[in-house]
């Protein structure tokens, strides 16, 4: 598990926070590694719910993190964090 968090946070840093999408999924997954490993360290079964609840859940909070970022800084957004020029505060169904 330590092997894995810590390579998806190389990618993270190298790569993948320049990716629209990915970098929020790389997000959740870093969340879902902690509580799977959480789960191994205390000797319980992971449940399939568990996963799945965790993966939306983390997606959740690093999309709507990127959004506030996006609304909170409005035109500077994108010299704090060059990828949020690729996200749109609005949500549309077009």
């Amino acid at each position: 598990m330590a092997a894995a968090y810590l390579a998806l946070q190389f990618a993270y840093s190298a790569l993948l926070k320049h990716l629209v999408i990915l970098d929020a999924l790389a997000i959740a997954i870093g969340f879902v590694l902690r509580a799977v490993a959480g789960a191994v360290v205390i000797g319980v079964p992971i449940s399939h719910w568990l996963l799945v609840d965790m993966t939306l859940l983390a997606l959740f909070l690093a999309l709507s993190k990127r959004r506030h970022e996006l609304v909170l800084l409005a035109n500077g957004a994108t010299d704090h964090r060059p990828i949020l020029g690729e996200y749109s505060p609005t949500c549309s169904t077009r």
